[in-house]
């Protein structure tokens, strides 16, 4: 051993393109260990994203349901009182109202 001489670098064996520290190693290590986190934490809220659209789904269907019965409701309304009218009834009723007020 040398002492205050620089060791020389180690030379790579015949066939090995480059040489890589442990340091690079180490952050390689360390980046993938993020984005394995980043993925693992995606994943595990998936459950929770399924379990709120299907909640949301339910939600709107249970209303769509509830707009239907409504809009039956008022296209029946409708239809009486197109029929009334057409009909000469609602006149009927309208000239009796005023004779009798």
């Amino acid at each position: 051993m040398t002492t205050g001489a620089h060791m020389p670098m180690p030379v790579a064996p015949p066939g090995v393109i480059a040489q890589i520290t442990g340091n690079d190693l180490l952050a390689r290590l360390d980046e993938h260990a993020s984005i394995l986190s980043r993925i693992e934490r995606t994943v595990d809220a998936q459950p929770e994203r399924i379990e709120t659209a299907l909640t949301l789904a339910r939600d709107n269907s249970a209303r769509l349901a509830k707009l239907e019965q409504w809009r039956s409701y008022l296209i029946g309304i409708a239809t009486v009182v197109v029929l009334l009218m057409t009909s000469g009834i609602l006149a009927a009723l309208i000239t009796a109202t005023r004779r009798g007020g």
